[in-house]
């Protein structure tokens, strides 16, 4: 339903997003500077290589899905 919130998931997100909160500050301030920025670098990395391996599995699908014109 519009503009209704479900507490389950709400929950769930907070009770999952607290400790890593928790544990990404405290990590953060002791860690060296490169350390961080290379954790950074291969999470974003792998994110958006996921991403762009989804869409080009979608396009392909797609492709090979639909007759030819």
């Amino acid at each position: 339903m519009l503009g209704s919130v479900d507490w389950h998931i709400f929950g769930s997100l907070l009770v999952g997003s607290l400790p890593g909160i928790f544990l990404g500050s405290y990590l953060s301030a002791r860690v060296a500077e490169l350390a961080l920025r290379i954790i950074l670098a291969l999470t974003l990395a792998v994110v958006g290589s996921k991403l762009a391996f989804e869409q080009i599995q979608n396009h392909l699908a797609t492709v090979v899905s639909s007759p030819n014109q």
